[in-house]
């Protein structure tokens, strides 16, 4: 058994899945939070058209990243054995397509920028393509941390990567950099964290990539990457139209709210599909312990995820109130369509990294190539309307998505939905009465300070769906309280 494997597969590598969950969270709540106040704190400072330009700039990085980050990474955890071969046939395949791509971008800025009509695009793409090779080797040695379940280690890297990013993009601000503070943020976080995700998994590379070893993980990564290239198709297509058509000052806006819904959305869903899709590819070939543990990763995504895009819909207007300036008031509405569009998104990724595990990726880029199509065609008409009538249409595909998923995919599940699903209708109807609960607190504190309005809000929310769900659904309720309190009397490991 070579290194790699035995790492993977000793005694004790891979804790239990509610251990890796715990911070496999602690590690993208890091970078969400640390986004998130970037993103509030210097776009109130610079506004929403300093932030729309900012966007325009990520929506070029970002797609060359798709072919580097959770594609051929991938193929390293889902593999049922590994060799050093792999490793280093995986690290040099993806650091030079890291090292290509940041040529091309280098080649495209003056398209990228004329395609936005913003020049201000010139002198800040070259930088931010520098990246691109970092962000290469952290994918690669990423897939190795999470094939041991190395999540703590996952989590402490982030910490330090992105928050001195953090720190580096106020320090920028405040001294006059404008719109070079969001691009130091970007670099000085995207290059700790190639540095520090190497010295901790303590693994190096060989300088010999085997061809068979090459081609088993381009065979598998080549579907991920053809899927992660249609999900940024998906996902930033709407950006695309809205800076195209609407300018950069509605970009600004809208993407601000879908970075707020889509921080909620990537600390649960994220995390989910971290964890899960390592936790059921070990399960691949144990059919029934793969199902239970993919109705628990379902059941848990829901228990999470309903209450809280219910209730950031409801909470809205006091958040964009109390974080932002007056400037950012037609956020709201943006937030408030963006939730919907993002409550079917825990149980989408559940059921990608289910049928990835499994073996299907083609499965799922069959149904992404759908939904694509279906939000290019939505995004389309709707932004000739406005930026709102763009959120309102990507609600409907988002959630027409979660019904599409279950058709395309139901042989590979035998049809047994209703049993995988069957602990979900509680969690909902408990989410139903807490917005409902919330809401009513908001009102009856109206005209108060926007502090107020919404820690009523989210103390009238969380009471009446605790009580709720005890009441709806008590044998889920024992499960969480006891899960909670085990890990609490555990201790951090």
């Amino acid at each position: 058994m070579s290194e790699i494997e035995t790492a993977a597969s000793a005694p004790g590598a891979r804790p239990r899945a509610s251990h890796g969950a715990a911070w496999s969270a602690a590690d993208f709540w890091m970078q969400q939070l640390s986004q998130l106040l970037t993103f509030i704190l210097v776009g109130n400072i610079l506004g929403p058209e300093t932030v729309g330009v900012m966007n325009m700039a990520l929506v070029a990085v970002l797609f060359f990243a798709t072919f580097l980050e959770n594609g051929f990474g991938d193929a390293l955890v889902q593999r049922a054995e590994l060799t050093p071969e792999h490793f280093s046939s995986a690290f040099w395949l993806m650091l030079g397509i890291g090292v290509l791509e940041a040529l091309v971008l280098f080649a495209a800025t003056p398209f990228v920028a004329a395609f936005f009509h913003e020049p201000r695009l010139n002198a800040i793409l070259p930088l931010m393509a520098l990246a691109l090779p970092f962000i290469a080797v952290t994918a690669c040695y990423a897939g190795i941390l999470q094939r041991r379940m190395m999540f703590r280690q996952l989590a402490t890297r982030s910490i330090l990567a992105y928050g001195l990013g953090f720190a580096a993009s106020f320090a920028l601000v405040r001294t006059g950099y404008g719109l070079y503070s969001l691009v130091g943020f970007f670099l000085v976080s995207r290059v700790l964290d190639a540095v520090l995700v190497i010295l901790v998994s303590g693994l190096w590379p060989g300088f010999r990539a085997r061809r068979d070893a090459l081609w088993e993980i381009f065979d598998y990564g080549r579907h991920r990457v053809a899927h992660q290239v249609v999900s940024y198709m998906t996902f930033q297509f709407d950006r695309i139209v809205i800076g195209f058509f609407l300018g950069p000052a509605a970009l600004g806006l809208y993407a601000t709210a879908e970075r707020l819904v889509s921080a909620l959305n990537n600390g649960i869903s994220g995390v989910l599909q971290r964890v899960a899709f390592p936790v059921l590819s070990s399960r691949q070939n144990d059919r029934p312990s793969f199902d239970w543990a993919m109705r628990d990763f379902i059941t848990a995504s829901n228990v999470v995820s309903l209450p809280v895009f219910f209730g950031l819909a409801v909470t809205a207007p006091s958040l964009i109130g109390l974080l932002f300036s007056d400037h950012w008031l037609p956020a709201v509405t943006l937030m408030q369509l963006l939730c919907f569009a993002a409550m079917s998104q825990p149980s989408n990724y559940v059921l990608t990294a289910a049928t990835n595990a499994l073996g299907f990726p083609k499965t799922v880029l069959k149904i992404s190539i759908i939904v694509l199509v279906l939000r290019w065609i939505a995004s389309l008409l709707a932004a000739q309307i406005s930026v709102e009538a763009v959120a309102l249409a990507n609600a409907a595909v988002y959630l027409s998505s979660f019904p599409i998923f279950l058709i395309i995919a139901n042989p590979h599940f035998r049809g047994r939905w209703m049993q995988l699903f069957a602990d979900v209708p509680g969690p909902l109807a408990a989410a139903l009465v807490m917005a409902v609960a919330s809401y009513g607190a908001g009102m009856l504190l109206q005209g108060a300070p926007s502090i107020e309005i919404l820690a009523a809000q989210v103390i009238a929310g969380v009471l009446t769906y605790a009580l709720c769900l005890k009441l709806f659904s008590p044998a889920l309720f024992g499960r969480a309280i006891t899960l909670v309190t085990r890990r609490s009397a555990a201790g951090p490991a």
